[in-house]
């Protein structure tokens, strides 16, 4: 796992060095979640065990079932992930394109809206940074958050389904 998302951030890192290119660097990780996602929903088919019990297995035992179902919820995340960041991605995309669009001109320096715009152009920039600022919350805070607050619900659904080790011990 650790090598495939070294791979990942050499590949992803690499190209966004290469481009310079916000476009790309928006959709980075929303395909970082789908391509995550992949992997989990292969492992369901490849192999005998799903992905997540391979690497959480040593230290939890619960039924196959729960562990494919468990598998599945984290493809489900990751999809939803990348959904999720697309359409925050999309806001600023669509915010950009009225100012560009209203400006006549390709390359906007956001930062700069003050020095460079007046009236409906300045609401137009600022509407923009807005939402570029907005989407940068939402990857750093937002997902974070939203792992966070999955994983834990995770741990809670897993809690439900533990095998007891004391009854466990009473039956042997």
């Amino acid at each position: 796992m650790h090598l495939v998302t070294l791979g990942l951030l050499v590949v992803f890192g690499g190209l966004t060095i290469l481009l310079q290119d916000k476009t790309f660097i928006m959709w980075k990780p929303s395909i970082v979640n789908w391509l995550f996602a992949l992997v989990f929903l292969g492992s369901q088919f490849i192999g005998g065990k799903p992905l997540i019990e391979r690497m959480m297995s040593h230290a939890i035992e619960v039924p196959s079932t729960i562990w494919r179902r468990l598998n599945l919820m984290w493809v489900l995340f990751f999809t939803g992930m990348g959904l999720a960041n697309l359409y925050v991605a999309n806001e600023f995309f669509l915010a950009e394109r009225a100012l560009t669009t209203a400006a006549g001109l390709t390359d906007i320096d956001l930062s700069q809206c003050a020095e460079n715009f007046s009236g409906e152009l300045l609401v137009l920039c600022q509407e923009a940074h807005s939402m570029e600022e907005a989407w940068v919350n939402f990857k750093l805070f937002g997902m974070m958050g939203l792992t966070v607050a999955f994983v834990v619900a995770q741990a809670f659904y897993l809690a439900r389904h533990v095998k007891d080790q004391a009854s466990v011990e009473e039956v042997s």
